[in-house]
């Protein structure tokens, strides 16, 4: 889809040309210098699933951040300050995701966090975060991170779909093609139940029937037992529910070994080509919600594609999400007058509105009372077709 890039080019139009990029990486333990820079310069902590089952996605989010951040400082930074970054690996656990988190806040400075990868870390962080006056973008869907039952509620913002709307897109989408006997598979973690039992609703409202629902450890590899489970309960359509390549790929492999043609739909979080890859011939005919079409971008993707060569990079699965934050983080910090607070910052970024960024969909919009700022027209439909993500047009 091609948009209008008002609000994205006024901002890169009000940053002035500047001197040395500073910036500071550190991953997993060790530690750079990020005490360099002007007291008003915005510090942001990219904290992602670098190492660990989590990894495709938390390496991807990362490459979408650091290439928009990177980019705003080679044409000047914010506010004629460059940003300095300082990147940590949770290594797809909650302990590190916390323990990473308070460092980059204590020691390294941070006034923002952008991450983390899986919402379980997020979750397990956030609390020190909003303790230490320090918001946080969250570039997952799960459910709970935005709920406004949690104390640190006020410091959370989300720069990916939620899981409420993905999931809800996936099941309307089967239901407009006829299926009526939807069977679930889903991981064994608060993302997987908390989906579950989202479907359970809506299949309750929509009068549908949910013939089996079978589950798994992220860690498991066998999946004969799941399969079998859902062969006999004879579903015209089998909901994926899981972020764990393995895991979509070994069910997947699993339901076609056993002979079954029943229609797959997997969420975003399978939407990249270690899912192809693994899945081999069973992928074909599998359908997916994602964030990309990488293989048709549009006008705004592929700028963002641009960026990621320029640095090496190439687009995968989540760089959008890591971008998205970026960019509303660095429209907020370009609202703050004198030196720049996680307070000031938070509030700030509850007045960004209208901003079009590199993902698909038309603007990002957040408020005091809204801390998920994509909608529905974020997400695109794909189908695996010839071993490769082809663009799904119902």
């Amino acid at each position: 889809m091609t948009r209008t890039k008002t609000a994205r080019r006024a901002l890169a139009a009000g940053l002035a040309l500047s001197s040395l990029l500073l910036t500071t990486a550190c991953g997993g333990d060790s530690s750079g210098d990020a005490s360099e820079g002007d007291a008003d310069a915005l510090r942001v902590g990219l904290l992602f699933s670098l190492t660990g089952p989590a990894a495709p996605f938390g390496i991807s989010e990362r490459n979408g951040a650091r290439v928009v951040l990177d980019d705003i400082n080679a044409n000047g930074g914010i506010n004629g300050q460059q940003i300095v970054i300082v990147e940590a690996d949770d290594k797809t656990d909650p302990t590190e995701a916390a323990q990473q988190a308070r460092k980059l806040i204590t020691q390294d400075k941070v006034d923002v966090i952008i991450g983390t990868t899986a919402g379980g870390n997020t979750l397990a962080y956030a609390p020190i975060a909003a303790g230490l006056k320090t918001p946080i973008l969250a570039t997952n869907g799960a459910i709970g991170v935005t709920d406004k039952a949690n104390d640190f509620w006020p410091w959370i913002f989300r720069s990916a779909p939620s899981d409420l709307i993905t999931i809800k897109a996936m099941f309307d989408q089967v239901m407009s093609e006829g299926k009526s006997r939807i069977g679930i598979f889903a991981e064994q973690t608060a993302y997987g139940d908390a989906s579950v039992k989202y479907l359970e609703e809506l299949a309750a409202e929509e009068g549908v029937e949910i013939v089996d629902s079978a589950s798994a450890a992220v860690t498991d590899t066998d999946f004969s037992a799941q399969a079998t489970r859902l062969r006999n309960a004879d579903p015209d359509v089998v909901l994926l529910v899981t972020g764990a390549t393995a895991l979509g790929v070994g069910i997947t492999r699993a339901i076609r070994q056993g002979g079954s043609d029943v229609a797959i739909w997997g969420g975003i979080g399978l939407a990249q080509q270690g899912f192809i890859d693994g899945a081999a011939d069973a992928a074909e005919g599998v359908h997916m919600l994602a964030m990309n079409d990488w293989n048709n971008p549009s006008d705004d993707e592929k700028e963002l594609l641009a960026l990621l060569e320029a640095a090496g990079e190439t687009g995968t699965s989540y760089e959008a999400a890591g971008a998205n934050g970026a960019q509303v983080v660095a429209a907020g910090a370009e609202k703050v007058e004198g030196e720049i607070t996680g307070e000031k910052l938070r509030d700030a970024m509850t007045t960004v509105c209208d901003l079009n960024t590199y993902a698909i969909g038309e603007s990002v919009c957040y408020t005091e009372d809204e801390r998920d700022g994509m909608g529905t027209d974020a997400l695109t439909m794909l189908v695996v077709e010839d071993g490769a993500f082809a663009t799904y047009t119902p």
